[in-house]
């Protein structure tokens, strides 16, 4: 199963201290999470993270959870903003 959490950018200027937290349900086993589109961690201060349960781990009550913290999306417009992804991978037990 995937879970897609997906962020827009229709503003003139840069979005910044984007953070996103997920906790997964029960009776899924979480393989991995990835950030893609526009959506970047900066590598200097802040620096962006993307922290999440170890792979393989059961994700019964609450045990799970895919954070990312000080992502950017760059600027965009209403009629073509930029868009990133918090994509999650899990497989039901």
């Amino acid at each position: 199963v995937e879970y897609i959490i997906q962020v827009n950018n229709t503003g003139t200027t840069d979005a910044t201290d984007i953070n996103l937290s997920d906790i997964l349900p029960d009776n899924i086993t979480i393989q991995e999470a990835a950030v893609l589109g526009d959506l970047v961690l900066p590598t200097t201060a802040p620096v962006g993270n993307l922290a999440q349960t170890a792979a393989g781990t059961q994700c019964d009550g609450g045990a799970c959870t895919v954070t990312v913290t000080n992502g950017i999306l760059a600027s965009g417009s209403a009629a073509t903003p930029t868009i990133g992804y918090l994509v999650i991978r899990a497989t039901i037990d």
